[in-house]
C-alpha cells in the first residue's frame, strides 16, 4: 500500500491532511501532468551525472545551480546568489509541472521539511514525485569535487564535515511518501522496494502528524506568565 492510499484508507488521518495540508480531498481522481524528480546529496555524491543520464533518457528537463553559477560566474560558496538561484529555478519548475513536463530538480534540499515542501506542492499540481537520494564517504566526496571542476579547490574537507552534520537523510518513512525512491551513491542508483503497508502508513502519520503538532504548539504554546512575573507586571 502507498502512502497515498494510507491516506485514503484512514478517514481521521484523511481529513487532518486536508485541514492542515491545504491538500485537494483525497478521493478525487488524479491526473498526474507532469513527473518531479528531487535529488538530494551531499555535493560529490554522484547527483549530477545520474541527473543528466536521465534527461538523455527521458528528456526530462534538468535545473542544476550550480551550472547557472559557473555560467554567471558566481563563486560556489555564494549561498545568497546560490540560494535565489534555486528559488527561481523552483519557480520555473512548477509551472513545467503544470505543463505536463518531467523536471528535474537537482537542488534537493538538505532538510525533511524543505523536501516535504517541495513534494506537496508538486503534488498540488497533479504531479508524479520521485526522490533520489546520493551518498558516499566524506573521503570519496572530497576526490570527487577536487577532480571534477575548478571550484572544487574552494571545499575543504571542513566544509564537507559541516555540510554532513547539517543534512538529513531521507529514512524509510519519508521515501515511503514518494511515487519512486531511489538510492545511489558509490554504486549504480537501485530502486527501493516498495514499503510494507504499516512502514507506509507510519510514514504518512508522521508527515500528516508533524504539521499538527507544529499548529497545537503555534496555537497553545504559550505558557502563562509565573505568579511572580504576574505580580512584576501588575506594579
Amino acid at each position: 500500500m502507498s502512502a497515498r492510499n494510507a491516506l485514503a484508507r484512514w478517514p481521521i488521518t484523511r481529513v487532518l491532511y486536508r485541514k492542515c495540508e491545504g491538500a485537494r480531498p483525497i478521493n478525487a481522481p488524479t491526473h498526474s501532468k507532469g513527473t518531479l524528480i528531487i535529488i538530494c546529496g551531499l555535493p560529490g555524491s554522484g547527483k549530477t551525472i545520474h541527473a543528466q543520464a536521465i534527461a538523455r533518457q527521458s528528456g526530462a528537463i534538468h535545473f542544476d545551480a550550480d551550472e547557472w553559477m559557473r555560467a554567471l560566474d558566481i563563486r560556489y560558496l555564494d549561498e545568497a546568489s546560490r540560494n535565489q538561484i534555486e528559488t527561481l529555478q523552483w519557480t520555473r519548475t512548477k509551472e513545467l509541472l503544470a505543463l505536463g513536463h518531467t523536471v528535474i530538480f537537482e537542488s534537493g534540499p538538505w532538510a525533511r521539511g524543505q523536501r516535504d515542501v517541495l513534494r506537496r506542492q508538486a503534488r498540488e499540481l497533479g504531479a508524479a514525485v520521485e526522490l533520489h537520494y546520493f551518498t558516499a564517504p566524506l573521503d570519496v566526496l572530497l576526490d570527487r569535487i577536487r577532480r571534477r571542476s575548478p571550484e572544487g579547490a574552494e571545499i575543504t574537507r571542513e566544509h564537507l564535515e559541516e555540510w554532513s552534520s547539517k543534512f538529513r537523510a531521507p529514512n524509510s518513512f519519508e521515501m515511503a511518501l514518494y511515487d519512486k525512491a531511489f538510492r545511489g551513491g558509490s554504486v549504480e542508483p537501485t530502486l527501493i522496494r516498495r514499503p510494507h503497508p504499516l512502514t507506509a502508513y507510519i510514514g504518512t502519520a508522521i508527515d500528516v502528524g508533524l504539521p499538527v503538532a507544529r499548529r497545537f504548539k503555534a496555537m497553545f504554546g504559550r505558557r502563562a506568565p509565573h505568579a511572580s512575573q504576574r505580580q512584576v507586571i501588575l506594579r
